[in-house]
């Protein structure tokens, strides 16, 4: 099994509702946004982890900030708003920055 099966399998029905809900989607559409985005994010810290320093990086912010108990509850911390700005400086940070 691969590693985006296996984050789907574990988070992708809670995060398909709470983002349903989040954004007042069917859940079935979540689930496909979900579905998508889960690859697009595994192959970003793919890349990055690809040089030394950013897979360093990575690490470091794993172990500084994230302790993994957020998988036990995400519905609670995405309808909660209280890490969407963590959340996109992740996103920015494994994706980078869009140019305008």
């Amino acid at each position: 099994m691969d590693i985006n099966n296996i984050i789907n399998s574990v988070i992708a029905d809670q995060l398909s509702k709470s983002v349903s809900q989040k954004i007042n989607i069917s859940e079935d559409k979540s689930r496909d946004v979900v579905n998508m985005a889960v690859p697009l994010l595994v192959a970003g810290l793919a890349k990055n982890a690809k040089s030394p320093k950013e897979a360093k990086n990575i690490s470091e912010a794993i172990s500084k900030d994230h302790d993994g108990s957020i998988l036990n509850d995400i519905s609670s911390v995405l309808l909660s708003g209280s890490k969407e700005q963590e959340g996109e400086k992740i996103i920015e940070h494994i994706l980078g920055k869009k140019v305008t």
